[in-house]
């Protein structure tokens, strides 16, 4: 078995922890973690198509901002708060699934006109920032898991919605 082979099954292991862990809420590490000064970020850009544009970042309080430019349902900023057991159990994933040890882009360009997701997660004294091209098909699987986390967590569907047309949320 080679190196390449011995990562990819790793990487899978990894993608499979994360769907697996989230539909649990039982995960004990998490519990005690300090979250204070950790955050996530993540900002996708557009592709030849209409894929949403927007940022969005998740602080240690809970606190998400998330900022719509383009092809999203409700474009500029908007503030919600997450529970920080939803926060905690997020930057737990990551970190157990060796987000601090991969590479910092992932740029091949593989396919043309996809989009981009460009992701800094911080959890204490450590911060990595990957670029991740959606057209590099070496990209390891566990880079869209991770974002797809972010976005359910950080709950941005509700912002972006269809994308086609621009409303105003209700409050």
């Amino acid at each position: 078995m080679t190196m390449k082979n011995i990562f990819f099954i790793f990487l899978l292991f990894c993608a499979g922890f994360i769907v697996s862990s989230c539909s649990s809420g039982d995960i004990a590490p998490w519990k005690s973690m300090d979250v204070s000064n950790s955050s996530i970020s993540l900002r996708r850009s557009g592709c030849f198509g209409t894929c949403p544009v927007y940022e969005l970042s998740i602080s240690g309080n809970g606190n998400v901002e998330f900022n719509g430019n383009n092809f999203v349902e409700f474009p500029g900023k908007h503030t919600i708060t997450i529970p920080l057991d939803s926060l905690r159990i997020l930057l737990h994933q990551i970190d157990t699934c060796g987000w601090f040890n991969l590479h910092d882009e992932y740029t091949n360009m593989s396919v043309s006109d996809a989009p981009s997701a460009i992701i800094t997660v911080v959890i204490g004294s450590k911060t990595k920032t990957i670029n991740h091209y959606h057209g590099d098909m070496s990209s390891p699987p566990i880079l869209k898991s991770i974002e797809r986390r972010i976005d359910e967590i950080a709950r941005s569907a509700q912002f972006i919605g269809n994308g086609m047309m621009p409303k105003q949320p209700q409050d």
